[in-house]
């Protein structure tokens, strides 16, 4: 049987926060970040052997590190080798060192709280340190290409696909046979809300509420006490101590649920800011601590109508753009992305027949705009776009199709056929 393994992960970018529904709704939306990895599975690349000898005579392990670094390079950090190509492909704020990237980190947490004996295990020129203090190597060697589309800090999910996608990188390297709920637990260990990794993780429109409090690991100083600022939010800068832990969830940490969608909606356009971007951090540090009464029950309420408004056969734009109204994020937000309040008063069925609504995509600064497939979408992107002109506001406009099937693992079928044939 062959022993290079091949395959690719593809993970849909989403928005959440739609309408009424802050940190509640998501929607998968057909733009990726995609894993093209290769694993050997080879006899030769078993870590068990070395390990164990170095486990049992630590002398030994050291002498035998120094003797490989003096005879050979340095091993890729975490058994791991990354390329990059597609959005942040200049490489700011890409890492490519494995243990310092965010999709091998999230991998490594999980490949952690599952390690067998022969599996926890970590290259001994020092990765220790450099990946936190854990022996969380990948245990076999795997090289991963990552092409990626979906735009970094632009309020389309791009955290959570990285997430989502280490989980799942780390089933298949690992062969866990994690379940999809399952992998949910293990996203939220990292980025502690459910509604852009839900959608990511599941595809279409999901719902999703947290059931207890996230652990905090010790030394995570970008979760708070309640645990409301994503860790995604602090991948350690090189040579950093900070750890992604090793605190298993427990099941499960959230629920949920593919909401329906009408079949009526199978596009939405997204206008994307380019000459700026709204870290998460940043967007949620200008919510207040606390809101009004009024302003709790106006969202609620029109959330409770919106999710079937939005499943309904035929879809009812005058009440769909109603639904879609926010006091809880957006009002404060506006001052952190230019000519937003313009922009959304603009956007409105009566103008633009078809129209559903147009909200905040996630915490910013991308604006989302819902419609039926008869809306004129060119027409709108052109407003968004005039508007943002007129504040100096670079930008592109694009319109995605709902991804209806989430996060996903394809192999190609003539490496299984040769498998197969191998076996």
């Amino acid at each position: 049987m062959e022993a290079l393994e091949k395959f690719t992960i593809k993970v849909p970018s989403s928005s959440a926060n739609i309408g009424p529904g802050f940190d509640a709704i998501g929607l998968a939306l057909a733009l990726y970040l995609e894993l093209h990895v290769t694993v050997d599975r080879s006899p030769s690349t078993e870590p068990a052997a070395a390990d164990a000898s170095q486990a049992s005579d630590p002398s030994a392990g050291q002498a035998a590190s120094a003797s490989a670094s003096a005879s050979s390079p340095r091993p890729p950090s975490l058994n791991c080798t990354l390329t990059y190509s597609g959005r942040g492909g200049d490489g700011v704020g890409v890492a490519l060192d494995a243990s310092q990237n965010l999709i091998t980190r999230t991998a490594a947490y999980v490949l952690g709280c599952h390690a067998r004996p022969a599996q926890d295990h970590h290259d001994h020129h020092d990765d220790q340190a450099a990946a936190g203090g854990a022996g969380r190597a990948f245990p076999h060697p795997t090289r991963i290409a990552i092409a990626n589309a979906i735009p970094l800090g632009r309020g389309l999910g791009s955290s959570g696909a990285a997430v989502v996608a280490g989980v799942v990188l780390a089933n298949e390297v690992g062969q866990l046979a994690l379940t999809k709920a399952r992998m949910l637990d293990f996203c939220l260990m990292i980025e502690r809300h459910p509604d852009n990794v839900a959608a990511a993780l599941y595809g279409g429109f999901v719902g999703s509420f947290l059931l207890q409090p996230l652990p905090v690991e010790a030394g995570d100083a970008a979760a708070d006490a309640a645990g409301t600022i994503p860790a995604s939010e602090a991948v350690p800068e090189p040579g950093s101590a900070t750890t992604t832990g090793r605190t298993i969830p427990p099941p499960p940490l959230a629920h949920s649920l593919r909401l329906p969608l009408s079949a009526g909606i199978r596009r939405a356009l997204v206008v994307i800011p380019t000459s700026f971007r709204l870290p998460t951090a940043t967007a949620r540090s200008i919510l207040p601590p606390t809101y009004a009464r009024a302003d709790a029950v106006f969202n609620a309420s029109r959330l409770a109508l919106l999710v079937p408004a939005l499943g309904a056969p035929v879809p009812d734009p005058a009440l769909v753009y109603a639904a879609m109204q926010d006091r809880l994020h957006q009002p404060y937000r506006a001052a952190l992305v230019p000519g937003l309040d313009r922009i959304l008063r603009l956007l409105t069925p009566a103008r633009f027949p078809g129209l559903l609504g147009a909200c905040l995509s996630g915490a910013g600064p991308t604006v989302l705009v819902l419609a039926l497939d008869e809306a004129p979408f060119v027409e709108m992107a052109d407003a968004v776009t005039a508007v943002w002109v007129e504040c100096g506001v670079a930008c592109e406009a694009l319109v995605l199709d709902v991804d209806r099937d989430g996060a996903r693992v394809e192999r190609d079928e003539r490496d299984e056929r040769e498998e197969r044939d191998g076996a």
